[in-house]
């Protein structure tokens, strides 16, 4: 999968919602101007060798990306947050 595919799929899933028509047309527009994967990847890190020690603590950074997501959508609901307009 591509970099723009990928984030229309995210973008849809998640905040598309949220934004009226036109709005979601320009940043699925704008996604078509993001790199290609290894492009990107260069782009954020530089280097191979910056590369290669991201993706060694990666699945740490997902796994602790992961617990702040599930402790805020807990707070949010707790607080009822989700039901604010």
């Amino acid at each position: 999968m591509n970099t723009c595919t990928a984030c229309q799929g995210t973008y849809n899933e998640t905040l598309a919602e949220f934004h009226p028509w036109y709005i979601r047309k320009a940043a699925t527009l704008a996604m078509h101007a993001l790199p290609n994967r290894p492009d990107l990847l260069k782009k954020i890190f530089g280097t191979p060798e910056s590369l290669e020690a991201a993706l060694t603590i990666l699945p740490q950074t997902l796994a602790s990306c992961d617990e702040v997501y599930k402790r805020v959508e807990q707070l949010y609901t707790e607080f009822e947050f989700h039901e604010l307009p």
